[in-house]
Parts: structure tokens; sequence; C-alpha cells
């Protein structure tokens, strides 16, 4: 089944050397093939997720494919995916971790995620997606921006509350602001037991 979808989308992608999105090579696929991932559902969020995993896991192993043949480079994501010009700095990219590739390499992130975790996934998405601002803010509040772990926020809000406390000068309103950003940023940034 992997051998025949990666053919398959190889094929697809030779015809479309200006790129394509992943819908928009899941639509190719569907109308082109009788594979298993022309019966998926796309309304059904556990089948979306799978023919979105099988799909990149496809993508990957061609990519790999490509580069080790020296062939050409994929570039991979949701919105673009596009057969580039193949140059040794794209084989030496291959070399470094990549934390996404090696998710969608490994079959059994696809068996062990389920209809709940799928669902899960995705409250957890929509939940950030609309917590967006409130997290702008609070970083804002910090003056923080970049790759951040927890404890550059924690050691970040003591040195604010220090500074702001209205026993050392500070004001109550302040020391709220910094309290509430603190509230929002342990949601997003602190590990989760």
């Amino acid at each position: 089944m992997i051998e025949s979808l990666q053919f398959s989308i190889e094929q697809i992608l030779l015809q479309h050397p200006q790129g394509l999105s992943e819908y928009e090579l899941i639509t190719a696929l569907q109308s082109a093939s009788d594979h298993e991932i022309s019966s998926l559902q796309l309304h059904d969020p556990h089948q979306l997720f799978q023919m979105h995993f099988m799909l990149f896991h496809c993508l990957y192993l061609l990519r790999d494919r490509w580069l080790a043949e020296k062939l050409s480079c994929l570039q991979i994501s949701a919105l673009k995916i596009i057969k580039l010009a193949y140059t040794q700095s794209h084989n030496d990219a291959l070399e470094l971790q990549d934390s996404v590739r090696q998710y969608y390499l490994d079959v059994n992130n696809l068996t062990a995620t389920d209809a709940d975790a799928v669902e899960t996934l995705i409250s957890r998405f929509w939940h950030k997606f609309a917590c967006a601002p409130e997290l702008e803010h609070a970083l804002m509040v910090f003056e923080l921006s970049g790759n951040l772990d927890f404890k550059q926020i924690k050691a970040r809000y003591q040195q604010l509350a220090m500074q702001n406390h209205p026993d050392r000068g500070g004001s109550d309103s302040r020391l709220a602001e910094i309290n509430q950003a603190m509230k929002v940023l342990k949601g997003y940034y602190q590990p989760k037991k």
C-alpha cells in the first residue's frame, strides 16, 4: 500500500512542477487512484488524520529517496509541497535531526493515535488559536519573544514581580497585570505532569 501510494504521489508531483498544497495533493490522489486513501472520508477527523499521516509518511520517504539518489529535494509543508533542484546542501540537511520527519516516518504514531487522541489534538489546536491574542499580550507584558522555555519565563516573572511589587515602589495594577500574564504563560509553557 505504501509503495503504490508513494508512486502515485511521485507521479502527481512530477506533473505539477509549481507544487501543490496538501489539500490539492489529496484531491488529486482521490481522483486519480484506487488506493485505500480514496475511500477515507475528509469530514471524519480520525480518517483525515490517517490520510494526512500516510501522505506525509510517503512524502518523507520520497524526499529521502530523491536525496539519496541525488535527484532532487522535496520541500514539504501543508501549504506547499514542491520538488526542487538537488544541491549538496539539501543532502547535508538530511543529516540534521528533523523531529517532524522522525514523527511521520514512525508508523507507530499512526497506529497509536485513535479517534479520541485526534479530538484532543484538535481541541488543543483551537484552544491555542483562540488564545493567541492573550498569549501575545502576555509575552508583551514580560517583554519576551522567540523560542522560550518555562524556566526563562519563571525567571522573568520573578524579576518583574520584584521590580513592580507595591512594597518596592511598584503599583498594585502593574503587579496584577504581571500575575495575569504569568497565568496565561503557565498555560502555554509549563510542562504538563
